[in-house]
């Protein structure tokens, strides 16, 4: 067990607040080149970069702490450590200054030279090489053993503890039985699949659709693996609360937590054998909204490191922590909940959360993939988003606007910095066009030196400064991972308004980078046709790929396709009558609740009313920013079963893809056109990164995301039935249809003949023949 200086200084030493600081760090080149000036004039007997390292055994755990000390000069007995920084030192040492002397007389302790005592010097350097201060003490030889020996007794004591803790889980989990009594073929392959990618450290992605029992098989496998010792751990990716909810209870299901009395296959024996924590959002997991995350203002940031261990501590034990018990932890030891679901999640089992904490290089919890539990393995759920979510993340913008509203609230010694950012802004709508412009170097710079200002300054009044500080830091992040072939800035003008966005072409290399840092990557969702397009949008090429049938009936889902209604915006106000009795047909032939899906707003409000005049039932409409009380009551109207109701929403709206109904809830789902997002420039330069697949990749596969995410709510279930009516006649070209899922077996029906072919459909539910359940792996069958 190998664990570094600075990390073992850390866990064991840290003490004190949170502190939420905009605080400009210095590059690792920049803080290399800032010693280096330092150290030049020293004398021959001073060295550079000296690696040290020792084994300790403690607690039946052999502990190798290495660490590599910045500056060494035995003749003067003297170790040198080096904090390059931007902020203020005083606070930064008031802040962090016990770490960074902790790492010191560690580094005593570990080096192997007879002497009686070192001098101990802790050199904050500005990025020109400036010291800035100086802080020295001197430990005695014995002393300095006596700290690491200590140091290391605290680290391996917790070591043991969680060592023990995996026996016991994987004793349990090497032998697992699947939750269910029926263990379905297609699940079982799912399950297969899954798990040789842990064991080989390999990539997968598995097409299956809602209702196949995806979630549940790839979590048993992941716990199957962490028994076999495949992976020590498991990271959860999802885009959802309802993600993560099944996520939860496929792990309780599965033995992270005994179940309620009367649930299938309990496994009360195994109670709490795997630890689990959800990640919920910070601002929505807050105890103090709108406060800053500083500890001068909120009493949870104040001393959190003094009581953190135990709350850590009593989550552990607790199986599977979802947020209502992290946030009664959290307020028993009066901490943050949020920074105490990450220090927990830690050295959990398994972590479900959202992509940007995998994905997002500004928020990535590395310690989620590295840390002294070993090697991950990770599911990401939902994996059609995972590229456009992404590109969202590597993304960053900066905004004029934003700028004014920062200079409303600004302390007096910022704003002559933000009016500076402001300059650097319209200097460029002087010198530029819109559209691709180089890299900003004038505004970056302007940029900087804000961020260095602004870890001066107490922000605690100045909510707008504090938003518009958090864009400029990620739009400064953003210009280090910035290259000509995946990324360009954008300038866009409109009157007084100016924006700058350095936008992600293809996320591609950043994904695949990210997915080997796993010991095994499986994505999986319903909507991942065709795989070949999807692995090379995940930068996987040559990964392995499955398409799973769900094992429902045949007659489960009847898909209609109506090429003889155009839904083209020009052909939008003269086909209405038609869309409008395609509708009534469907819904007429068979009544009951109807999702009518439609690419916006405006053709929402076009056919909404229209409908609403002719039709037996009622329609509901979705609006632009509805409450959540006024999504409840929509919802409760699509899931009652006394009258029917017919819903017309905007396809990506939260209806469309983000809702769960219950089963049976819908009849069906009515898809109005592609949906194709407007021409833009951002979308055409997407065209053009990808080539031949441009087209495909820009516009074609984010409406088809859209159309059959939306087509998904029909059929949730092995005992649902519903239909699917894709009304344009785009639906019937091979390269819409080429995302179709694996399951769906399109029928092409003109307008006029549709309400008989719905009838049909509900007339014959008895004798159509199962679906076998084939599970593709490119092309051949998963075993």
């Amino acid at each position: 067990m190998t664990v570094a200086v600075r990390e073992l200084a850390a866990f064991v030493h840290r003490r004190g607040d949170l502190h939420y600081r905009y605080d400009r760090a210095t590059t690792a080149v920049e803080g290399i080149g800032a010693q280096r000036r330092a150290q030049r004039g020293r004398p021959d007997s001073h060295r550079r970069e000296v690696a040290v390292e020792a084994t300790l055994e403690r607690h039946g755990v052999a502990l190798t702490v290495r660490g590599r000390i910045d500056g060494f000069d035995p003749e003067a007995g003297l170790i040198e450590e080096f904090k390059t920084t931007r902020s203020d030192v005083d606070r930064l040492h008031a802040h962090l200054g016990h770490l960074h002397l902790a790492q010191l007389r560690l580094y005593a302790g570990l080096v192997d030279e007879e002497r009686p005592s070192w001098r101990l010097r802790l050199t904050y350097l500005r990025p020109d090489g400036e010291s800035s201060r100086q802080v020295e003490e001197t430990v005695t030889r014995e002393d300095a053993a006596d700290y690491l020996a200590r140091t290391v007794d605290a680290y391996a004591s917790w070591l043991a503890g969680r060592f023990a803790h995996t026996a016991r889980r994987d004793a349990v989990l090497e032998d697992l039985a699947f939750p269910f009594d029926d263990f379905r073929d297609h699940q079982r392959r799912m399950a297969r699949g899954a798990f040789r990618a842990f064991r080989d450290a390999g990539q997968l992605l598995v097409e299956a659709p809602t209702g196949s029992g995806k979630t549940v098989s790839m979590v048993y496998s992941a716990l199957r693996a962490m028994g076999a010792g495949r992976v020590d751990r498991t990271v959860f990716l999802t885009a959802r609360g309802t993600g993560q909810r099944a996520a939860e209870e496929a792990l309780a299901r599965c033995g992270a937590e005994s179940p309620q009395p009367g649930s299938a296959r309990g496994h009360a024996s195994q109670e709490n054998h795997v630890s689990a924590v959800t990640v919920t959002a910070k601002d929505r997991i807050c105890f103090e909204p709108g406060t800053p995350c500083d500890p001068a203002h909120c009493g949870y940031a104040r001393g959190y490191y003094d009581r953190m261990p135990p709350a850590r501590e009593a989550l552990l034990a607790q199986g599977l922590v979802a947020r209502e018990r992290v946030e009664a932890v959290a307020r028993e030891h009066a901490v943050c909940p949020f920074e105490l679901s990450l220090d927990t999640a830690a050295w959990t089992d398994v972590v479900i959360c959202d992509y940007n904490y995998v994905f997002d290089p500004v928020v990535r919890l590395r310690r989620l993939v590295t840390h002294a539990s070993g090697s991950a393995g990770l599911l990401v759920d939902e994996a059609h988003q995972l590229a456009a979510r992404t590109s969202d993340m590597l993304s960053v913008s900066m905004e004029r606007r934003a700028c004014r509203n920062a200079l409303e609230d600004a302390p007096a010694g910022l704003s002559k910095r933000i009016r500076s950012v402001d300059r650097a802004l319209l200097k460029l709508r002087r010198e530029e066009e819109d559209g691709p412009i180089a890299q900003p170097a004038a505004l970056l710079r302007a940029l900087e030196r804000l961020l260095a200002t602004a870890a001066e300054v107490d922000l605690a009044a100045s909510p707008a400064a504090r938003t518009f500080l958090g864009d400029c830091y990620r739009f400064v992040a953003g210009a280090g991972w910035f290259d000509e072939t995946d990324y360009r800035y954008l300038l866009a003008t409109e009157g007084r308004e100016i924006s700058v966005r350095m936008t992600c072409l293809s996320p591609a290399a950043h994904i695949a980078d990210v997915l080997d840092g796993f010991h095994g990557a499986v994505r999986f969702s319903g909507t991942l046709s065709p795989p070949a397009l999807f692995q090379a949008l995940h930068g996987q090429p040559d990964a392995r790929s499955g398409r799973v049938d769900a094992g429902f009936p045949e007659d489960a889902l009847g898909v209609f396709v109506v090429p003889d209604v155009s839904t083209y915006y020009r052909d939008r106000a003269r086909t209405l009558d038609a869309l409008v009795g395609a509708v009534r047909a469907v819904t007429e032939a068979a009544p009951g609740n109807y999702l009518v899906a439609l690419p916006s707003f405006a053709y929402l409000d076009l056919l909404a009313p229209a409908l609403a005049a002719v039709s037996p039932f009622r329609v509901a409409a979705q609006r632009p920013g509805m409450a959540d009380d006024e999504r409840a009551v929509f919802l409760a109207e699509l899931s009652g079963r006394d009258a029917p109701c017919i819903g017309a929403v905007v396809m990506g709206g939260v209806f469309a893809e983000s809702v769960d109904f219950d089963g049976g809830a819908l009849r069906g789902v009515i898809v109005v056109g592609p949906g194709l997002p407007p021409p833009s420039t951002e979308r055409d330069l997407v065209a053009e990164r990808y080539g031949d697949d441009g087209f495909t990749v820009a516009y074609l596969q984010p409406a088809m995301a859209k159309v059959v995410q939306a087509a998904g709510r029909a059929v949730r279930g092995p005992d649902d039935r519903g239909v699917v009516v894709l009304v344009d006649p785009r639906f019937t070209e091979s390269r819409c249809q080429a995302f179709f899922p694996a399951h769906w077996r399109p029928e092409r029906v003109r307008a006029a003949a549709l309400g008989d072919a719905v009838a049909a459909f509900w007339d014959d539910p008895e004798d159509a023949a199962s679906y076998g359940p084939s599970s593709t792996v490119n092309g051949a069958v998963l075993r």
